[in-house]
C-alpha cells in the first residue's frame, strides 16, 4: 500500500521550502522531494579546493527594508515564524549602477540615490518618477497589470526613452522570463522589490537554506533528497500521487510543484505553458584580496551593450546580450569573508547549448568565459593586479542539470500561472512559473500558494 501524505512538494528550492514550512504549521504530514543531494536548486552552494564554499545562484536578496507584514520580507517572516534577524541579511556598503552606452544611473538601498541620479541626468522626469514610486506602493488591480506590458506602464509616467531603457534594464536582468516585454504586474513587483525596498545579502546561501530546513523539520516536515519524481499520477482530472524514478508510489491530497508549468505538465502527461528559451552563462572568480581594495566599487552592475535596450537574444549564435556583475563581499558584513568572489553573467538562448557535442561545448564555454573575464577587467582594471585563485563557469546546460527547466530557462517559462493553478485539481505550481522571481519572490510564492490554494481551500 502506498505511503500517504497531506501534501507533497516537488523541489527543495526556496519556493518549496517556504511552502513546506507554511503547510507543516497546519497539516500532519508534509513531504518535500528533491532530486539532488543538496537543496536550493540553482540557488544552492558547493565546495571547491580546500573546502571553500561557493554560492551557485546568490547575487542579492531584495525587499531588504520591507517592514510591512503584508508584503515582501515582512510577509515571509510572519508566515514562516522566523525572526528577520535570523536570516542575517546585511546591506551593501557600495552603490550599484545601471549602464547603457548613453549613460549611467546609481542606486542603493535609499531610493533618494536613484532619484538624485535621475534628477542629474533627466531633470524633466523627476515628477514622473515620484508618481511612479508612489503608485507602486498602492498598486492597481494585478489582473489589469498582467495584461499590460512594462513599456506601456512606464509610458504613463515617463517621456524619455533612455530613462525607460535604464529602468527596464535591471528588472529584465533580474526577472525577464520571456523575450520582448514582460507583464507590467511582474515588472512593478520586481522594481519595487529592488529599488524601493532595497537589497541585502546573507553571509552565504547555505545559511539561509539551513535555517529554512531546520524550521521545516522542527514542524514535523519530511525532506527526502535524491528522490526524482518520474510521473505525477492523476485520476479523473485530480491529483492522486507521484511515482518516483525507483518505482515508489506516494499518495497525497495535494501537490505543489516548483518544476515549472511546462515541466509539471510533462510529468502529468499533459502539455501546458511554454518553456521559453532564455538562459544564462555566468563566470565566478575567486581572489585572496577584498574586491574593493582592487577597485571594485560597485555591489551590483547591470549593463546593456546595445544602443537601445531590448530583451531578445541574438539569433543563431551563442553571443551575450546584457551583463550583470555581483561582488559578493561588497556588503557590510561584520567580518570580512575569507573568500572574495565576483560573478559576471550574460544571457543566452539556452537551446543553442543543449545539442552541442562534448568538444564543441568545451570550446564555446572557454571562448565565452574569456570574453566575460575581458569585460570584467575592462570595467575594473585593478583586478589585473591580483592573481585569480579559482574560476569556473555555469552554462545553460548547468541550469538544466540542477533545475530540470527546459532549455535552461533561468526564470522559468514564458507563460505564468499567477494564481498557481493547473488543469489538474489539487496540483499547483510555485516558484518561477507562479511569477515568484528571485529568492524573495520564490519564498513569497510558496507562502501564497500554500495559504490560498491548500490551507484556505481545504485541499
Amino acid at each position: 500500500m502506498a505511503e500517504r501524505y497531506d501534501t507533497i512538494i516537488i523541489g527543495a528550492g526556496f519556493a518549496g521550502l517556504s511552502a513546506g514550512i507554511r503547510l507543516a504549521q497546519f497539516q500532519k504530514r508534509v513531504l518535500i522531494l528533491e532530486s539532488h543531494k543538496l537543496p536550493g536548486g540553482l540557488n544552492s552552494y558547493y565546495y571547491r579546493g580546500k573546502g571553500q564554499l561557493y554560492n551557485s545562484g546568490l547575487h542579492t536578496v531584495t525587499n531588504f527594508n520591507a517592514k510591512n507584514r503584508r508584503w515582501g520580507f515582512g510577509l515571509i517572516c510572519r508566515n514562516l515564524g522566523i525572526d528577520s534577524g535570523e536570516f542575517r541579511l546585511v546591506p551593501p556598503k557600495h552603490p550599484s549602477a545601471l549602464q547603457i552606452p548613453q549613460g549611467e544611473l546609481l542606486f542603493g538601498n535609499d531610493p533618494e540615490l536613484l532619484r538624485a541620479s535621475i534628477a542629474r541626468e533627466f531633470s524633466s522626469q523627476v515628477d514622473g518618477f515620484d508618481r511612479f514610486c508612489a503608485d507602486l506602493k498602492s498598486p492597481r488591480d494585478p489582473a489589469v497589470l498582467q495584461r499590460a506590458g512594462s513599456r506601456e506602464l512606464l509610458g504613463e509616467y515617463f517621456t524619455e526613452p533612455r530613462l525607460m531603457d535604464l529602468l527596464e534594464l535591471p528588472v529584465y536582468i533580474y526577472g525577464g522570463y520571456r523575450e520582448g516585454q514582460i507583464d507590467a504586474a511582474t515588472f512593478s513587483t520586481v522594481f519595487r522589490s529592488i529599488f524601493l525596498e532595497g537589497c541585502g545579502s546573507p553571509p552565504d546561501i547555505k545559511h539561509v537554506l539551513d535555517l529554512l530546513i531546520a524550521r521545516f523539520k522542527d514542524l514535523g516536515g519530511e525532506l527526502k533528497t535524491r528522490r526524482r519524481v518520474a510521473q505525477i499520477v492523476t485520476d479523473g482530472g485530480r491529483f492522486r500521487g507521484v511515482e518516483l524514478a525507483d518505482g515508489t508510489v506516494l499518495e497525497a491530497d495535494a501537490c505543489l510543484s516548483s518544476a515549472g508549468l511546462a515541466e509539471t505538465g510533462q510529468l502529468a502527461g499533459q502539455v501546458w505553458g511554454d518553456s521559453g528559451d532564455l538562459s544564462v552563462f555566468e563566470t565566478v572568480v575567486a581572489m585572496d584580496r577584498p574586491l574593493d581594495e582592487l577597485g571594485v566599487d560597485r555591489t551590483l552592475l547591470m549593463v546593456s551593450l546595445e544602443p537601445e535596450f531590448h530583451w531578445r537574444a541574438p539569433e543563431g549564435r551563442q553571443e551575450y546580450f546584457h551583463l550583470t556583475l555581483a561582488a559578493s563581499d561588497n556588503y557590510a558584513f561584520s567580518e570580512r569573508p575569507t573568500a572574495h568572489h565576483l560573478k559576471i553573467g550574460c544571457f543566452q538562448k539556452g537551446s543553442l547549448w543543449l545539442g552541442l557535442d562534448e568538444e564543441t561545448y568545451r570550446q564555446e564555454k572557454l571562448r565565452l568565459e574569456e570574453k566575460m573575464l575581458a569585460e570584467l577587467t575592462a570595467r575594473f582594471p585593478g583586478l589585473l593586479d591580483e592573481p585569480v585563485t579559482h574560476h569556473e563557469s555555469l552554462t545553460p546546460k548547468t541550469v538544466v542539470d540542477y533545475t530540470s527547466h527546459l532549455n535552461g530557462g533561468i526564470y522559468g517559462g514564458c507563460v505564468k500561472s499567477f494564481d498557481g493553478g493547473t488543469p489538474v485539481g489539487g496540483l499547483f505550481v510555485i516558484g518561477n512559473d507562479q511569477a515568484g522571481i528571485g529568492i524573495m519572490g520564490a519564498l513569497t510564492s510558496g507562502v501564497i500558494v500554500a495559504n490560498y490554494k491548500v490551507v484556505l481551500a481545504g485541499n
